[in-house]
């Protein structure tokens, strides 16, 4: 060879490695910063939707719970007894002594927010910590070159496209979320052999509540399994969380046993309940078990797909998987098991460490194989975002901005001593002071100040109670209790009310047998409260359109007899829809009336319609919570602009019960 060819070949040689050697530094650059950038934009969109979902009113129960308890203990009660819970001490809530912590910052920033800010910089900090965890998982094994450009890649995309991540933290405000952000900083950190660390983070785990001691168990195994040099330290991990979960559970907080006497029957029931406090439930029947976990395969297969499944198949996606999918299917709120849940938050991150594994594994073998199922899982997750991403607004904010206005409002002239007790959908924000009531299932309301304030949403939220229930209470305020109504406005009743003397609770009644038309004015229809309430109504403007609609009942097939009490100088429709399947029942023109007067129509619900539930499209579905048992019957009336009509009440019977005796408000 000649020297001038072998000079040829060492300069092609230099240039080759020189230019490596560029694109592996620019490579190292954009790796270190970009997804920092990209995590900073994350948490924007996080923080985003969460203020929105704040600004709409639409933070409900759960969110009340930990924003009463955040106020009282800021104000100096250190034992804060939740007024929604009928007076029950706040620890007996899952034993979530990190509340204790967090109050102080109440002094720095005085808003509700300041919970959902705390919630969602622990869930991208769980995320943070995945990625540092892959970035180390990568160095120790000296994984260089395209095969690591491919796993960082597909880590960003596994954590920052994951739509659980976004609707875990929707569902109001959960410690779940900061357990899950300690849980995994912990294993972390003793996989770097930092014990103290993670001890320490360990921890703040266990204070984040007794659902979250849980976490550490399958943590401290999965460490024990996965670090020979750490197998020690696992098994004490986990140790330390079974025995402060059963400590818990003697307290008399269970899952089962919230907000009961603390006895010694209910914390040896709360250990044979089927939730993670069911210990021995699972060890005596381990084919209930399976058979319980395997009950609904579609949202197993949900939960784990945008993860990528294959990720279970390590330690790290094992055992906390199997946990949680344990906890999940065996609660007693079915709502656990449907994916992106809070509840199962936790498994998200060590799901992602298991897949990364897996397939690095798989490219070891086959550089291909790698590759292709790289590009698969990518693709899988992305199919997961377009489908259910675009869902969120629909389904977390359920409160219109003239509604949040309004309840704005209501919330800046109600002074913070004042009891008020509002619908469950609207709840969350009314619940930064000492007393605050929901209705949320039950009818009486305990008497804590004078007066009380009530904030009625019959369309406004996500309601645990019926439109009828809501009218209804409306009515009774109103008619039994002569509550002054102090406006309505955008769909939203305030009443004020002082109670007699005494008086230590108001039962409000579930149902009516008619509900007063002034409550569900159609989109022509004008409220008319001047007089006597007995002359309240609703009535036409002028224009043609439905004087009355959105008068609702849930009712089981069969036959009824519709009522209504108007007064109106030329003809009317009425219709019966079954609303739920937007079907019409029944339409029928009543002929004028001479003055105020009741006429009825029978109709006939034959047939169940199907909820409009979102289940996803192909491979990216779910299998949502059934919804309400009976379909949603409606009431509407109509009229033509030359028709001057009058509506009083409306109400729905038994088909072979007369007018007359249609019972009373």
């Amino acid at each position: 060879m000649s020297t001038w060819t072998q000079s040829l070949r060492e300069t092609i040689t230099k240039n080759r490695d020189s230019q490596a050697k560029t694109a592996s530094r620019t490579a190292d650059i954009l790796w270190a910063r970009i997804p920092w950038i990209l995590f900073g934009i994350q948490w924007l969109v996080l923080m985003g939707f969460a203020l929105t979902e704040y600004a709409h009113f639409s933070v409900t129960w759960d969110f009340s719970i930990y924003h009463q308890a955040w106020y009282l203990i800021a104000h100096g009660d250190l034992n804060p007894k939740l007024s929604m819970a009928n007076m029950a001490p706040f620890y007996r809530n899952h034993l979530e002594l990190l509340m204790w912590l967090l109050a102080p910052f109440y002094w720095i920033f005085p808003h509700g927010s300041f919970l959902l800010f705390v919630q969602d910089t622990a869930t991208l900090g769980a995320e943070v910590i995945v990625w540092l965890w892959v970035r180390d998982f990568l160095c120790k094994r000296d994984i260089i070159g395209p095969t690591r450009q491919w796993l960082l890649g597909l880590t960003l995309v596994l954590l920052l496209l994951n739509p659980w991540f976004f609707t875990a933290n929707d569902f109001d405000f959960h410690f779940e979320s900061l357990g899950t952000f300690f849980v995994v900083a912990s294993f972390y950190a003793f996989t770097r052999h930092r014990r103290w660390l993670g001890f320490v983070l360990a921890l703040l785990t266990a204070l984040t509540g007794n659902v979250s001691m849980t976490y550490l168990v399958a943590a401290g195994l999965t460490l024990a399994w996965c670090e020979s040099n750490e197998r020690k330290t696992g098994l004490l991990l986990a140790a330390g969380g079974l025995a402060t979960f059963l400590f818990s559970i003697h307290l008399g907080v269970g899952l089962e046993a919230a907000f009961t006497e603390p006895t010694k029957s209910v914390a040896s029931h709360s250990t044979n309940q089927t939730a993670p406090g069911g210990l021995l439930g699972i060890l005596l029947h381990p084919i209930a078990l399976i058979h319980a976990v395997l009950s609904r395969p579609l949202n197993l297969y949900a939960n784990l797909a945008p993860e990528g499944i294959i990720g279970v198949f390590t330690p790290q996606g094992l055992l906390m998987t199997g946990l949680i999918s344990v906890e999940n299917n065996l609660a007693t709120y079915s709502l656990f098991s449907e994916p992106g849940y809070f509840q199962s938050l936790p498994m998200y991150p060590f799901l992602i460490m298991g897949t990364v594994q897996m397939t690095w594994w798989i490219w070891r073998w086959r550089h291909w194989a790698g590759r292709v199922l790289a590009g698969a899982l990518a693709l899988n997750l992305v199919g997961w975002a377009l489908v259910w991403l675009p869902t969120l607004p629909g389904d977390f904010v359920k409160v219109d901005a003239a509604a949040s206005r309004t309840l704005n409002g209501i919330l800046t002239h109600v002074s913070p001593t004042t009891e008020v007790v509002t619908s469950q959908g609207i709840f969350g924000r009314f619940a930064g002071r000492r007393y605050a009531h929901a209705f949320s299932g039950e009818s009486l309301i305990p008497i804590y100040t004078r007066p009380i304030i009530f904030i009625i949403s019959p369309y406004q939220g996500v309601n645990l109670s019926s439109v009828a229930t809501e009218l209804a209470r409306i009515a009774y305020l109103r008619k039994n209790l002569h509550a002054q109504l102090v406006q309505h406005t955008a769909g939203i009743w305030e009443f004020r009310w002082t109670p007699p003397s005494g008086m230590r609770g108001v039962d409000l009644p579930m149902s009516l047998a008619h509900l007063p038309a002034w409550g569900v004015g159609g989109n022509t229809g004008v409220l008319d409260t001047n007089g006597l309430l007995s002359n309240w109504h609703v009535s036409s403007n002028g224009k043609s359109g439905y004087v009355l609609d959105r008068a609702y009942w849930r009712l089981p097939l069969g036959k009824f007899r519709a009522w209504f009490k108007l007064a109106d100088d030329g003809p009317v429709d009425v219709e019966i829809w079954n609303a739920t399947g937007n079907k019409l029942l029944l339409q029928r023109t009543m002929p004028a009336t001479t003055g105020i007067r009741t006429q009825s129509i029978v109709f006939d619900n034959s047939k169940f319609y199907p909820h409009h539930l979102m289940t996803g499209w192909g491979p990216f579905t779910l299998t949502p919570v059934p919804g309400p048992a009976n379909d949603q019957i409606e009431i509407r009336i109509w009229a033509a602009a030359s028709t001057v009509v009058s509506v009083y009440a409306v109400g729905i019977t038994g088909a072979n019960v007369p007018p007359d005796k249609r019972g009373t408000t």
